[in-house]
């Protein structure tokens, strides 16, 4: 207990060269719980996104394209009455889509655009509808209505009422084309969609692309998303057709891959700075203990053996670790759970970011992840490396002979 005293007593001592000491432990904590929060929340906002846009499991045919402005309508197939009802039994839902390229004509203006045809009934079982934004009405409204994304409509300046023509190659490859009325504007949580989609009615589509109620996805919500490899597998087993399933997790691999190395680099990141604050740390308490050598002499001759003398430069090191780490945890943890809870809205950035298409499945909000343990863990290994960085200092302190001590000036 005496020596704990006399630790933080010595922390004051030199207080302003030993807070110098301690920014490098405070912008390393910072940081290892800033890149971690931010990491972990664009692994958990990518998965977010896949699923708003695709499901847990989207069901497509055999080789379809698994990226890319390339929709094909040329391997549409039908589920059976058996193939519908296992979907039923193993789903929390489920809804069917056809999903094309056509371009979009508006006047002399002309745009390729990402076609959805919905099922009215079943789709808003598996994309809710909660965060959609309309402007006019929902295409179901007009016979021959669709729904156009804010990004289109921008670009070809179209207003709820204006009347475009669709042109398609259809399911048999031959070219169609239909006059069709934007009866809404929408704004949804999918980035992509919001740029370059556009929405109608599977009777609008059947009738547009000859699809003959086919389709060319099903799209599955389950009730764990943990469960989408197994349903997958059954699903490929059970639907009785030639079809690929596809996971969220397949989705998002590539993005989890790259996730792996900003949290590699953010952890390296803090941890330089923390190794540059333990040299700082360990020239600090070497300095100390070269001024204080009548002071150690003196407790040396008063009883106070070797590792006495090693605890208490340790004790030293370690209380610059834990109020270094603490201030770092705070300001790292305070700004993580600020976005955490609010989060960073990510349609507003990624729309400043100019025309660029990008099919990146992003959801509308950036959630940083807020971990205590990650935190807790952060500031103990602060304290770690600033005992350790004590340890050398410590060492050449234990060392001074007590009478060779007391007599130094």
């Amino acid at each position: 207990m005496m020596l704990l005293r006399l630790a933080t007593r010595n922390l004051f001592r030199q207080f302003g060269r030993n807070a110098l000491s301690m920014v490098s432990i405070v912008m390393g904590v910072f940081i290892m719980i800033i890149g971690a929060g931010f990491a972990n929340g664009l692994d958990e906002n990518a998965i977010r996104g896949q699923i708003d846009q695709a499901g847990h499991v989207e069901i497509v045919p055999t080789d379809y394209p698994k990226s890319g402005v390339d929709h094909p309508i040329d391997h549409l197939y039908a589920l059976s009455p058996d193939a519908e009802d296992w979907l039923h039994t193993h789903t929390e839902a489920w809804a069917p889509r056809v999903v094309m390229a056509p371009r979009l004509i508006k006047g002399r203006d002309a745009l390729r655009v990402r076609f959805i045809g919905y099922d009215t009934e079943r789709d808003s079982t598996v994309f809710p509808r909660d965060a959609w934004t309309i402007e006019g009405e929902p295409p179901e409204t007009h016979p021959l209505g669709i729904l156009v994304s804010q990004g289109v409509a921008k670009l070809l300046d179209i207003h709820p009422g204006d009347v475009v023509v669709v042109e398609v190659r259809t399911a048999d490859g031959a070219l169609n084309a239909m006059q069709l009325t934007a009866t809404g504007i929408v704004q949804t949580t999918a980035y992509y969609f919001d740029r370059v989609g556009v929405m109608a009615p599977r009777g609008v589509v059947d009738e547009l692309a000859l699809t003959g109620g086919r389709q060319s996805h099903v799209h599955v919500r389950l009730k764990d998303r943990d469960g989408a490899e197994a349903f997958a597998v059954g699903a490929e087993a059970s639907l009785g057709v030639d079809v690929d399933a596809r996971t969220w997790r397949e989705a998002v691999a590539s993005l989890m891959e790259a996730g792996e190395m900003r949290r590699t680099m953010f952890n390296f990141l803090g941890f330089a700075l923390l190794a540059m604050a333990g040299v700082g740390i360990a020239n600090t308490v070497l300095m100390a203990a070269f001024e204080r050598v009548r002071e150690i002499g003196t407790m040396r001759a008063l009883g106070l053996n070797r590792g006495g003398v090693i605890t208490m430069f340790a004790l030293e090191g370690a209380w610059m670790g834990l109020v270094g780490g603490l201030l770092g945890a705070g300001l790292g943890g305070a700004l993580t759970h600020h976005y955490n809870v609010n989060g960073i809205d990510m349609m507003s950035l990624m729309g400043a970011k100019g025309d660029a298409i990008d099919d990146m499945p992003l959801a509308a909000m950036l959630y940083l992840d807020f971990s205590p343990a990650f935190i807790g863990g952060a500031v103990v290994v602060a304290v770690v490396i600033a005992v350790l960085a004590s340890l050398y200092p410590a060492l050449v302190a234990s060392r001074m002979l007590p009478a060779d001590a007391v007599r130094a000036v």
